[in-house]
């Protein structure tokens, strides 16, 4: 299959790693730049007086007014990282960790993190070595940075070792904590999706008019599909709407999964740290930003939230389908009249879950974190989902199919704007459910 003519470098190289459990050559390549950065950065903190710089020279938070000065600045950022491990800890799969190692390994490579060498290369290291789980509050965020549980991923990358100045802030600032949920809420999505899709290819033709038809790679692989499939004879009266015409579906899924593989790729491919350094020379400095925030990836997800609602909408109605084809033959199915209701009790227990944000604004630190993003909370809302339309299909008898492995190809092309690497499903498929979203 070939895939779409999109460029999603960043996001490619954090899922190939997840793929093959080995970091990109790029992150080894960049290794030349942190030096010289960091360089840079220890020239700043040897002036005299110190600098002001946040988390390398001082407190952070709304203490960022309080320096730190220069005597051992190991105690001083362990102080600042261990602050941060609260919250009600669980463990999550090594290959979560090791997803959230890649996504930070992208974001540290391009550079103005001022984060150490030495630090780097455990970073990098990390997106290997996991190799059983880690425990942490991987939810424990409130949208303005993940810094909870991005310090918990941290400390279990740092271990004993050595901090310097500015460790801390390098480590746990950034979005990557959010973007690598995402990352494997798209992906968990996807396999969900796929395996309705095989379903509803078997009861709904896509009309010969359907302007998806004429949509490109993917689309055309993924409507080959359906065509495979008998239509259903014309009857006196019209079918419903979900027996109908598969279009609409298909093009809402292709939709949602192309804004989130941009949204995911605008959001790894940019640097994502607080402070940033920039310049050269006599210009080389430390700037504040908010480079943490992403509510344009917040914005996709909820689109996945609504993407997610209705396949499980789709999951229920094919259960409904099948079992009225199966009366209208006379013959009795007892198998088959459970699934609808249990897939309703699940409906409803989708629609307990929280949904989009509605809230952007707070007071936390005294009023310097007054705007979140609630990416985070958001990617687990879609992992939630992800899971109970998994449990829907299971009712159905929707074990994997080869037209399933297909639409999944497809979606993850989408996604990815490439071919998913080879060994991606199973990654995927071997993170199993956690309270991470459970």
């Amino acid at each position: 299959m070939n895939a779409p003519n999109v460029s999603r470098a960043a996001l490619g190289r954090v899922v190939a790693s997840l793929a093959t459990r080995s970091p990109a050559p790029a992150w080894r390549e960049a290794r030349e730049r942190i030096v010289a950065e960091r360089a840079a950065v220890d020239g700043l903190l040897s002036a005299d007086p110190v600098p002001s710089i946040y988390g390398f020279t001082t407190l952070l938070g709304h203490l960022d007014a309080e320096l730190t000065g220069v005597d051992d600045v190991h105690a001083t950022q362990r102080l600042l990282l261990e602050s941060h491990l609260i919250g009600d800890a669980y463990d999550i799969s090594a290959s979560v960790a090791r997803l959230v190692s890649a996504a930070k390994t992208e974001q540290l490579h391009q550079g103005g993190s001022g984060i150490d060498p030495d630090l780097y290369d455990l970073v990098v290291e990390s997106t290997t070595r996991f190799d059983r789980p880690i425990r942490g509050a991987w939810s424990a965020s409130y949208g303005s940075g993940d810094v909870v549980p991005a310090s918990w991923w941290a400390s279990a990358v740092v271990g004993d070792r050595a901090l310097v100045s500015g460790s801390t802030i390098a480590l746990i600032n950034g979005s990557f904590y959010a973007a690598a949920v995402a990352t494997l809420a798209s992906l968990k999505l996807i396999d969900a999706t796929s395996r309705v899709l095989a379903l509803l290819a078997r009861h709904s033709p896509v009309a010969e008019t359907a302007p998806v038809r004429g949509d490109g790679l993917p689309a055309e692989q993924l409507v080959s599909v359906f065509d495979r499939h008998p239509s259903p004879p014309p009857g006196d009266a019209q079918a419903p709407v979900s027996l109908r015409d598969s279009a609409p579906v298909i093009d809402t899924a292709l939709t949602t999964f192309r804004h989130l593989g941009s949204a995911l790729e605008r959001r790894l491919g940019r640097t994502s740290a607080n402070p940033l350094f920039i310049g050269e020379g006599s210009s080389f400095r430390a700037t504040s930003q908010s480079s943490f925030l992403d509510p344009v990836l917040t914005l996709a997800l909820g689109d996945a939230e609504q993407l997610a609602r209705l396949v499980l909408g789709i999951a229920h109605r094919v259960s409904v389908h099948t079992a009225a084809a199966a009366a209208s033959t006379g013959a009795a199915r007892p198998d088959l009249v459970q699934p609808p209701k249990v897939i309703s009790a699940l409906i409803e227990r989708a629609d307990r879950l929280g949904g989009r944000p509605t809230r952007f604004s707070g007071d936390d630190s005294e009023g310097v974190e007054d705007l979140r993003d609630g990416a985070l909370l958001s990617a687990i809302t879609v992992l939630e989902l992800a899971r109970l339309i998994e449990d829907a299909v299971d009712l159905l008898g929707g074990p994997a199919s080869d037209d399933a492995e297909e639409i999944r190809r497809a979606l993850q092309s989408e996604l990815l704007g490439a071919e998913a690497p080879e060994g991606l499903d199973e990654a995927v498929s071997t993170i199993a459910p956690s309270p991470f979203w459970f």
